[in-house]
């Protein structure tokens, strides 16, 4: 983390500075529109125009509160479910009916899976592992 303000993109002045913050979203997932604060937030902000700006790892967080509060798995729980069943990630993409790029994402925490690969995936928690060989 760097120490000495950056310039802001968005008033000009050398007040841009790490703060942790808490964030307020709201996001559209499916046609289904949820509000959450994301709380102790990373983030960049200008002290002077107070805009902010989000890394990656800002973006994960803020999706991960989004997925709970839509009620979906979290990516850790979907990665645990498929090596339960011992299933390399092309054969759980291809019961899912998405790419194994997809997939990847979802269990990375970079992109948020659908309701239907969600629901499909919860179907596949309690299957046993040896019925899938």
């Amino acid at each position: 983390m760097w120490t000495k303000p950056k310039k802001c993109g968005n008033c000009g002045t050398k007040a841009v500075m790490p703060k942790v913050i808490d964030y307020p979203v709201t996001q559209t997932v499916e046609m289904t529109t949820y509000s959450v604060i994301v709380r102790n937030l990373p983030a960049f902000v200008c002290s002077n125009c107070g805009e902010v700006w989000l890394d990656s790892t800002a973006d994960r967080l803020i999706d991960r509160e989004i997925v709970k509060e839509a009620g979906l798995l979290l990516p850790e729980e979907i990665q645990s479910i498929r090596a339960r069943l011992n299933l390399p990630t092309e054969s759980m993409a291809s019961l899912l009916g998405i790419s194994t790029e997809e997939l990847g994402l979802i269990e990375a925490g970079d992109m948020i899976q659908s309701q239907s690969v969600d629901r499909m995936v919860r179907e596949l928690k309690d299957v046993p592992a040896q019925s899938l060989v």
